[in-house]
């Protein structure tokens, strides 16, 4: 069992590329990203403070998050929630997904192009509900897992630590704590 608030440090990508079993290049630069592995409690602080255009709407709705700057958070940041059945390979999980997200973020082609993707997804999913586009959309399972950036970073953390702990296992972690398992 982790129990944990905060924990905040700078990450070091050369360090990274040690680890993972295939070559790895980066455009990004270690010295401008922060991560913080943060208790669901400080959920809603952080997202308020680092993710602009989020909202908060519950603490079963995200396991982290990442952005490469902003007005709040000239530099880049990845936040990870650890809950109290976290493993090791799990943080490890939605550590190497959202550090993909960060790297789209950093390649010029990659962020075009997703960024296009997505204004298209956001239309066809606007068209089938028949509902503008919010945080509260978004964040259904079946519509996030669906959106092709999310599709890409799954499979990424899914192909270095070698087992997906992506929402589906999540949400069966979720529930098996409501019910005392």
């Amino acid at each position: 069992m982790i129990k944990l608030k905060r924990i905040k440090c700078k990450i070091d990508l050369k360090s990274i590329k040690k680890l993972l079993p295939f070559p790895y290049n980066t455009e990004a630069d270690s010295s401008d990203l922060e991560v913080i592995f943060a208790g669901v409690s400080e959920k809603k602080r952080l997202l308020n403070k680092h993710a602009w255009g989020l909202k908060f709407i519950g603490n079963d709705t995200f396991r982290g998050f990442s952005n490469k700057y902003g007005p709040m958070n000239p530099m880049g940041l990845i936040v990870v929630f650890v809950e109290e059945f976290d493993t090791t390979d799990s943080l490890r999980w939605i550590l190497c997904h959202e550090l993909t997200h960060y790297e789209v973020g950093y390649s010029p082609s990659l962020y075009r192009a997703f960024k296009n993707l997505h204004s298209k997804y956001i239309k066809e999913v606007e068209n089938k509900l028949n509902k503008k586009w919010c945080t509260k959309i978004y964040l259904k399972d079946n519509i996030h897992d669906n959106e092709p950036e999310e599709i890409l970073c799954d499979q990424v953390a899914t192909a270095i630590v070698g087992e997906n702990y992506g929402r589906k296992w999540w949400r069966k972690q979720l529930r098996k704590q409501k019910c005392g398992n």
